[in-house]
């Protein structure tokens, strides 16, 4: 009976199945999943294959980006194309599954002088960063951004200031001197342009070409490198939108504190005290300011009364591309607005805090207008439209930290702003009530090129040429006005303060003048040849030609012009044996005609190890390459010597006289004697390294590196006599040599369809000497203080031993030359035993103006929808000079009428607190003993720096594509957010002037 039953039950689940089977497959038959694959610049990325888990191919893309699968029920895959790295993939039906996948760094195309090169057949010096990595900053400017990202680049630290300039950059550091640059050249799509004059959104991505091989074929542009920037361009597909908005806070990272009124008279005391003065201040005025009367008894922390703490800041950028394989573009528009970090700024009918409204846009536009001939067209401009203050930021500032504030009131009782006759300008003011102005900048850049690529026998050869033009603009509008204040001159029979009125109160009145605007024009024609060819699928041969006529106009003045034929030649067997061949013959008018076109040959060597047969299927090496570069650039830009081959004449005024009651008449003299050898400095360089892929995973890069530079322009004016009267012209008689080591770490893994951890560490580590320089003789026990053989940016200092503690120690020291010495003096070593403290004692400091050593550590993960970034920055080597803030460090020195709380806490000296003193006596009276540089001054200038915080989340694919997105990611970013540094009272990069920013960001990215 059980037999039969269960007979029964098989045969009703046989048929229960053959039921269900058909259903479910024929659920199978429609299920359908749609993606699209882009690359880490938004571009859709052909033939990707898409893979089941188990390695079946289930379908790939098309020249758009898109796949489709059908009739497949998957939850993981795995994406795959050669020179990109694998990603596991989770699918979703019914959804637009979008992915990026990121490309192998020895896969990655390097934009060099002129061409693409894939990272693994580079043999020059190159560092790159890419969009996916500049995109997750928030910056007012592009060179803001550059801080630790390129191994090699030094960005020197500064303030972001509305109305302020963008900070030096160095390539491995200085390598000249003098009036010379060291700024590395800027090359924008192709031309020179400055770095700041583009949007930040627009970047595709930054190369920074370092040795011989990447910068002889600029010539006399390329010895302190060259920075190539490349924008976004259009790609394949349908149009594709997106949007990037931001808004955020900034505010000070800090701000110097100051004693209170009561303590600041009792110090101003101590220093007339010591001045052998009577005291200025009594104990009941002391009191007064202690019980906090403002009116007669005023403490005026002008921070508090100007500086506002949080301000806002708003950037949207909106941008589409898309195209066919007959046209392509990228279009992008964009607003940010800034504000200064002042208030009570409103008066009248204006408003004098900075504000800085930029508008920007750009089009480039790819066509292939006829069969083999391809055109670029490119047009892009920023508008920056600012009103600012009469008086700048950074005076501001000084006076916040400088100007008195137990004088007189910030407001007298009748609303009026306090004064004095002896100090008229209240801050609040001078920022309020002096007026304001308009500065417009305009800037507009366009280039035309075309390309027309031959076939046949000619196949692999092309020829074109390229045409920019780009234009300034700055306009300047003024409104002024003057302002008075009131000063309390006694009071009234009813004990009212009667008020004594100093200055008037102008009305506002415009001025613009000519001479207030600028304008500058630059044109660059271009004509080049190019060859690329495969022979026997493993001799691989391209070749490059080009010149180039470059002239820039500024104002009225003469044009500067250059002029250059460049060529590239490389070679490499099966992409394991690497030959390059680089040369420019380059020229500025700068230079008499006999040397005004200089030679610069360079040439490059690599050997990919991991192709030889010894390393074949190792798991451990995965590349290997060896490389080496050697060879000259030049460097045409030495300031002021432009046309010093000329003599020249100056015109002098009332000089000369004639007559038998001589009248004066005006006439011309001699002026700086002509050099006709000027020329410009030269640079050889010298490179070795190697790259390394380990585990799939991980990118190593490192190598040394050395330059001589030459024919560097100095002075004669400390060897030659000055009884001639004749000014003598720089020479051509200076040498420096710089060594370093470079080192790149990445590190990128896909875990897991949920994880991926990312690292990126750079290192730079340089010294530099001069080797030769013209300087005046030294006595024989003073030969320590020859520049030859110091890095370039020491700076001579006393060396401080102390605090003088009596006169009788200062009647057994060595006699001081800087001015009467006192108890509480800083005492000095006699570095040459001569028994006098001069300047030649004086001697150089072992640290630089700029870092010797610069790092960065730039890691994070993403899980599932979350992401996490963050950037640490350490900048090493350098040294601090207190005397750059002395405002806050040099009380009562000049026009400084306040003391910090950083003195106050290192406590000045009397004869009383003498054991425990950390700073010197203060005096009323100027002090040139003490306030002048020596190591009493200097600090320690190391640092580290969190740069960016940055924890994002993606919406999943559903609920974006609900909302019509294909993708949207919102996020929360901070940028400087800690420095842990050896000043503490003060930012490091901000002694004086404008303070450093921190800025927290919420933002948006959208596409469409």
């Amino acid at each position: 009976m059980k037999n039969k039953i269960k007979y029964r039950f098989s045969i009703l689940l046989y048929a229960l199945c053959l039921f269900v089977c058909p259903t479910v497959l024929l659920a199978q038959d429609v299920v359908t999943y749609e993606g699209t694959v882009f690359d880490v610049f938004g571009n859709p990325i052909e033939n990707v294959r898409i893979l089941a888990e188990d390695g079946t191919e289930l379908a790939k893309t098309d020249i758009s980006g898109i796949f489709k699968i059908e009739n497949k029920i998957i939850l993981n895959g795995r994406l795959e194309k050669e020179g990109y790295a694998s990603q596991i993939v989770a699918f979703r039906k019914g959804e637009n599954n979008n992915y990026k996948l990121n490309t192998y760094l020895l896969n990655e195309q390097i934009s060099v002088g002129y061409g693409l090169i894939k990272r693994s057949d580079l043999v020059s010096s190159v560092s790159s960063v890419s969009e996916d990595v500049l995109s997750k900053f928030s910056v007012s400017k592009p060179s803001y951004a550059l801080y630790g990202l390129l191994p090699g680049l030094i960005v020197e630290e500064k303030a972001e200031v509305i109305d302020g300039t963008s900070p030096n950059m160095f390539i491995r550091g200085k390598s000249t001197f003098g009036n010379a640059s060291n700024t590395p050249i800027v090359i924008i799509d192709g031309f020179e342009r400055d770095l700041d004059d583009i949007s930040y959104d627009d970047i595709a991505s930054v190369n920074v070409l370092k040795d011989a091989a990447a910068t002889a074929i600029y010539g006399m542009k390329g010895a302190n490198g060259v920075i190539i920037v490349e924008t976004k361009r259009g790609a394949v597909g349908k149009p594709r939108y997106k949007v990037n908005m931001e808004q955020g806070i900034q505010s000070p990272t800090r701000i110097a504190g100051f004693t209170n009124s009561a303590d600041y008279a009792r110090y101003y005391n101590q220093a007339l005290v010591n001045d052998g003065l009577s005291a200025r201040y009594t104990d009941s005025q002391i009191a007064g300011f202690e019980n906090g009367n403002s009116l007669y008894y005023p403490d005026n922390q002008w921070q508090n009364e100007l500086v506002e703490k949080y301000v806002p800041v708003t950037k949207v950028n909106l941008s589409a591309t898309g195209g066919t394989k007959i046209a392509k573009y990228y279009v992008s528009l964009g607003y940010r607005k800034d504000i200064g970090n002042f208030k009570n700024t409103e008066y009248m009918d204006y408003n004098s805090n900075p504000v800085n409204n930029r508008y920007n846009f750009r089009t480039n536009l790819d066509v292939v207008a006829i069969n083999n001939l391809d055109l670029k067209l490119d047009v892009a401009g920023q508008v920056n439209n600012r009103v600012l203050g009469n008086s700048s930021q950074s005076s501001i500032w000084d006076m916040i930290y400088t100007y008195p504030q137990n004088e007189f009131p910030v407001y007298q009782p009748d609303g009026s702003l306090g004064g004095t006759a002896a100090f008229p300008l209240n801050p609040v003011g001078v920022l309020q009530r002096t007026g304001y102005r308009k500065v417009l900048d305009r800037y507009i850049q366009s280039s035309l090129s075309g390309e027309y690529h031959l076939k046949g026998i000619f196949q692999g050869l092309s020829f074109g040429g390229r045409y920019a033009y780009d234009n300034t603009w700055t306009a300047n509008e003024y409104w002024t006005k003057s302002f008075s204040v009131k000063e309390i001159n006694g009071q009234d029979s009813v004990n009212n303060p009667i008020l004594l009125q100093v200055g008037t109160d102008g009305k506002l009145s415009y001025r613009h003048y000519s001479g207030d605007d600028a304008q500058s024009r630059r044109e660059n024609i271009e004509g080049f040849i190019k060859y690329g060819k495969t022979f026997n699928t493993v001799h691989a041969l391209n070749g490059m030609f080009v010149y180039h006529q470059d002239r820039l106009t500024i104002d009225q003045n003469n044009p500067y012009s250059t002029q250059f034929w460049s060529g590239r030649i490389d070679y490499n067997y099966d992409s394991k044996y690497l030959v390059e061949l680089d040369c420019s013959y380059s020229g500025s008018e700068a230079f008499a005609k006999k040397n005004r076109y200089e030679f610069y040959p360079a040439a490059a060597l690599g050997w990919v190890i991991s192709k030889e047969n010894f390393l074949k299927g190792n798991k451990v090496i995965d590349f290997l390459k060896i490389k080496s570069s050697a060879g000259l650039s030049g460097n045409s830009d030495l300031g002021s010597e432009r046309f010093t081959y000329r003599q020249m004449t100056t015109w002098i005024s009332g000089n000369y006289y004639f007559g038998e009651s001589p009248d004066a008449y005006n006439g011309r003299q001699l002026g700086t004697l002509s050099n006709p050898d000027l020329k410009a400095e030269k640079s050889f360089k010298f490179d070795i390294g190697f790259e390394a892929q380990l585990f799939k995973s991980l990118y190593v890069s490192a190598g040394y590196f050395f330059e001589n530079r030459f024919d560097i322009l100095t002075s004669q004016s400390g060897t030659l006599p000055s009884l001639s009267g004749i000014t003598y012209p720089n020479i051509n008689a200076g040498s420096t040599n710089k060594q370093g080591i470079e080192l790149q770490l990445s590190y990128n893994k896909q875990i897991n369809r949920d994880w991926n951890i990312f690292g990126n560490f750079n290192f730079l580590t340089y010294s530099n000497t001069i080797t030769s320089i013209l300087q005046t003789p030294l006595p024989e026990n003073s030969q320590y203080q020859s520049q030859i053989g110091k890095g370039i940016g020491t700076q001579l200092e006393l060396v401080a031993e102390g605090i003088f503690q009596s006169q009788k120690e200062i009647d057994n020291s060595p006699l001081q030359m800087y001015g009467p010495v006192s108890p509480g003096d800083i005492k000095y070593k006699d570095v040459n035993g001569d028994g006098v403290i001069d300047d030649y004692d004086r001697v150089y400091s072992t640290k630089r103006d700029i870092p010797n050593t610069d790092m960065s550590l730039n890691c994070g993960f993403k899980f599932k929808n979350f992401d996490f970034s963050v950037l640490l920055h350490s900048q090493l080597g350098s040294e601090i000079y207190l005397g750059d803030a002395k405002n806050v460090v040099w009380p009562f020195n000049g026009s400084s009428y306040r003391v910090s709380n950083w003195v106050a806490n290192r406590i000045p000296w009397t004869t009383e607190n003498a054991s425990i003193a950390n700073f010197p006596r203060l005096s009323t009276i100027e002090n040139a003993n003490n306030y002048r540089r020596s190591t009493y001054w200097t600090v320690n200038g190391d640092r580290l720096r969190l740069r960016n915080l940055e924890i994002g989340y993606t919406l999943p694919a559903t609920l974006a594509g609900k909302l019509y997105m294909s993708d949207c990611r919102f996020y929360i970013r901070g940028v400087n957010l800690l420095v842990l540094d050896h000043i503490k009272f003060l930012d490091p990069a901000a002694l004086a002037g404008s303070p450093m920013l921190s800025s927290i960001y919420i933002g948006c990215n959208i596409n469409l």
